[in-house]
């Protein structure tokens, strides 16, 4: 199978992102990444391309017409990406499913600040903290 020229994978997302944010410091900050590392990341597909994709200000930047149709295809392709993924992996994007394991101290009121938490299914075991029933070998929780 011939060698595909496609840029490096790992430099779309931060493209995107700064793309959709028009700001290095917002794409990183949403990515977990330094501003500096999706700047590197952008100026690497640039080179790649060969083409600017941005234009530089000094507190700003902008998408060039290039910019703004590559981000478009770059934009659909991760998204099909993940669409297809969530397929592969038996759920779509929007039905991720957080396990949560809490103790809860008993109590017959309900914080204001958890009034929008909604539970799919709660089962509750007691816990006493002072019983040595929730404690295996060692002391520890079981």
């Amino acid at each position: 199978m011939p060698r595909r020229r496609l840029p490096n994978l790992s430099t779309l997302p931060g493209f995107e992102a700064a793309a959709r944010h028009l700001s290095f410091t917002l794409a990183a900050a949403e990515l977990n990444l330094t501003q500096g590392a999706i700047s590197r990341q952008v100026r690497e597909l640039e080179a790649f391309l060969g083409r600017q994709l941005f234009r530089r200000f000094t507190r700003r930047i902008e998408l060039t017409e290039d910019g703004v149709a590559y981000a478009r295809v770059t934009r659909d392709i991760l998204a099909e990406l993940e669409r297809a993924t969530a397929r592969f992996r038996g759920g779509a994007p929007s039905s991720r499913k957080v396990i949560v394991s809490i103790i809860v101290p008993q109590s017959r009121r309900v914080n204001p600040a958890h009034a929008r938490l909604t539970l799919a299914h709660a089962s509750a075991t007691p816990f006493h903290p002072e019983s040595s029933r929730n404690r295996g070998p060692g002391g520890y929780l079981n």
